[in-house]
């Protein structure tokens, strides 16, 4: 099959900007040394230049600066330290140059929880404890809570529970609990205030068996973050 100059132009480009369009979005992992320290990037994509957010063990938060795709290969710097790497479907590799030594390998953050809604599900079902994941941008994740356990109990018809938010705001007593048609939501508040009051989460999704599809909305220091920020729930 013969191509001609014009297509094998638009072949290229297309390569490029698929390339490009993959680095962006949410990528976590752990740096291969002794500690396997956190490594994670909201990265965004213009062209082929890269910008983004970097919240790195060891190197803290930091912007993402110097950004470029280049092929199947892009660079960028954070904190004075220039990283180069290449992805290969979900997986990032990546490797610092220069007298800073680091290397990890990162997986793209996305919602792992597949199958149909559970749309027979009741609050029995629901019943015992799950571990969430955040699977949205780093970026917008509260700071102060590092994991959320979710500890569901049968009170008669009515499904209570905790919400335990490492961290802080800690134990969150969990009420109005409303299951409808393999969807479900509900509240937890904290005990422990802030400055400006108590905190309190909304949660919000869909059933599927041994795992939840959900979004957080919160409300701390007093200001209601009307974003919702997803995350994956799966049974412990």
């Amino acid at each position: 099959m013969r191509v001609g100059l014009c297509g094998l132009v638009v072949i290229l480009i297309t390569s490029h900007w698929a390339v490009a369009s993959e680095v962006a979005g949410t990528w976590e992992g752990t740096f291969a040394d002794a500690h396997k320290s956190y490594a994670g990037f909201d990265l965004d994509v213009s062209g082929n230049q890269v910008t983004g957010e970097a919240y790195l063990s060891g190197l803290g938060f930091g912007q993402v600066t110097d950004g470029r795709v280049d092929g199947d290969r892009f660079t960028f710097t954070v904190n004075t330290v220039t990283f180069e790497g290449r992805i290969e479907g979900d997986t990032m590799s990546l490797a610092s140059s220069g007298r800073a030594s680091y290397s990890a390998a990162l997986q793209r953050t996305r919602s792992h929880v597949t199958g149909p809604i559970s749309a027979e599900a009741t609050a029995k079902d629901l019943e015992g404890k799950w571990t969430a994941r955040f699977v949205g941008r780093i970026g917008d994740r509260p700071k102060m809570i590092g994991r959320i356990d979710f500890g569901f109990i049968v009170e008669g018809n009515t499904l209570t529970g905790v919400a335990h938010m490492d961290g802080w705001p800690g134990d969150c007593p969990i009420t109005d609990v409303r299951i409808d048609a393999g969807r479900i939501s509900f509240t937890a508040t904290g005990r422990i205030p802030s400055s400006t009051g108590i905190p309190v989460f909304r949660f919000e999704g869909e059933i599927h068996g041994n795992q939840l599809k959900l979004t957080m909305r919160h409300q701390i220091f007093g200001a209601d973050n009307g974003r919702k920020l997803p995350m994956d729930v799966s049974r412990r």
